[in-house]
């Protein structure tokens, strides 16, 4: 198992509707992350700040990445929340 954690901002007027969304995410994207070998996900608010954590029981972390991007639930994700991200 590997521990890995990310930071990056989050736009200030972005926050609560991350919040909402992220307070009930998606079964299609919940599931993709689990396949994708991950455990344990969670992110953290400080003001501006967001800090993620998981651990990864898999074998190749850059291939099972690739693969959450293959799927078209985590990708319409995804294009919701990075214009909320502020790197």
């Amino acid at each position: 198992m590997q521990r890995k954690a990310m930071v990056i901002g989050i736009k200030p007027d972005r926050i609560e509707e991350y919040k909402k969304y992220h307070a009930n995410p998606w079964p299609e994207v919940l599931e993709t992350i689990s396949k994708g070998n991950v455990k344990n996900f969670s992110i953290f608010i400080f003001e501006t700040t967001l800090f993620g954590y998981f651990e990864y029981h898999g074998k190749d972390l850059e291939g099972d990445m690739k693969k959450w991007g293959q799927n078209s639930k985590m990708r319409e994700w995804w294009d919701i929340h990075i214009p909320m991200l502020q790197p």
